[in-house]
């Protein structure tokens, strides 16, 4: 998938890492970081913690995003 090895960044709580995706399903998202390897929802972690290096792709993203809150939106 396009976003394998893809840098991101993660802020949360004051702390800021760079990391890089290491695998991605339907719904999670592997990161590793230089210390660990942290798991995230996809795409939801990249509304508030992470953020792709490149554009285009965080655009996708946020796409994505959107695209799933109408879904669930419609749903209610």
């Amino acid at each position: 998938m396009k976003f394998i090895n893809q840098s991101i960044m993660y802020k949360a709580i004051g702390v800021v890492k760079e990391g890089k995706i290491v695998e991605i399903t339907s719904n999670k998202i592997i990161v590793a970081f230089s210390d660990d390897n942290k798991t995230f929802l996809f795409p939801e972690a990249f509304e508030k913690f992470l953020r792709l290096k490149d554009e285009k792709l965080q655009a996708e993203v946020e796409t994505l995003i959107a695209e799933k809150k109408e879904k669930e939106a419609q749903k209610k």
